[in-house]
């Protein structure tokens, strides 16, 4: 008899063990569901079409959403905002951060704040409104298409590739990561384009895909994909980094979110 107790004993709790993971993955489900409403919903419809220019991005979340985040802003003096920027963390959490951001940044960029100020700001919002182990980084700038000239500021991101004819420029002006330093200073610069000249912003995902080796898809393999696609639109020449990168993957699983922003002046 006792032993039949165990049994039943041991049964029920393998049972409510099961409906608990069974719960936990439901949960899960939802939340990954609704991270990738979110970061759906945030990125822009359309990619802004301008006179000279060849712009085009893209967004390829990984299977549990990142905090990638690329944006487009029509501004009332004729320029375009154009921002890229990744929240640190995956899941709900950091798709409602993004979302946060995004309502930030656009509600500043429609009062013509300057891009330092901007980013200031949106690095105050963070470090009050976030836990410690929460921050950003975020590449803001704006196009003025009528000077071909480019204002940015860098918030610890990943560098921009600037090519001009066989010179090759990085963007780094700007400053640290926003969320970390209540008091942190941040600094615009000017860059010009020039005909066939092309700005190419992107997050770590692309940089550091693995492959099977654990080895990372560096800095080093973009710039060379760069140069030897320069020519090519800017959907062509992001649908090869995209195919270059996943070939470098291969069988192995997407981690990060994927995206890629590229400025192409053709006229």
């Amino acid at each position: 008899l006792l032993s039949i107790i165990a049994a039943q004993s041991a049964h029920v709790l393998e049972n409510a063990r099961l409906l608990k993971q069974e719960q936990a993955l439901l949960q899960m489900e939802e939340e990954i569901r609704l991270a990738k409403e979110i970061q759906l919903n945030i990125l822009p419809k359309e990619i802004p079409s301008v006179e000279d220019y060849d712009i085009y991005a893209i967004n390829i979340p990984a299977k549990e959403v990142g905090g990638d985040y690329f944006d487009f802003i029509k501004l009332p003096d004729g320029k375009i905002a154009f921002c890229l920027g990744d929240i640190t963390g995956k899941g709900l959490s950091a798709a409602m951060l993004m979302a946060n951001l995004q309502a930030t940044l656009r509600g500043q960029a429609f009062i013509q704040k300057s891009i330092s100020e901007i980013v200031k700001n949106s690095n105050l919002l963070l470090f009050n409104s976030t836990d410690s182990n929460r921050f950003a980084t975020l590449f803001f700038g704006t196009l003025d298409f009528s000077k071909h000239i480019v204002t940015y500021c860098n918030a610890g991101h990943d560098s921009p590739i600037h090519i001009s004819g066989e010179n090759v420029f990085t963007l780094t002006a700007g400053g640290t990561l926003l969320g970390c330093f209540e008091s942190a200073e941040y600094e615009e610069a000017i860059k010009g384009i020039e005909p066939n000249e092309l700005i190419v912003i992107y997050t770590d995902g692309v940089t550091e895909a693995m492959n099977e080796k654990n080895e990372v898809f560096s800095e080093e393999k973009l710039l060379e994909v760069i140069n030897a696609n320069r020519k090519a639109s800017a959907k062509e020449l992001t649908d090869i980094i995209i195919n270059e990168v996943k070939n470098h993957s291969a069988n192995t699983p997407q981690f990060d979110d994927i995206t890629l922003m590229i400025i192409k002046r053709v006229g």
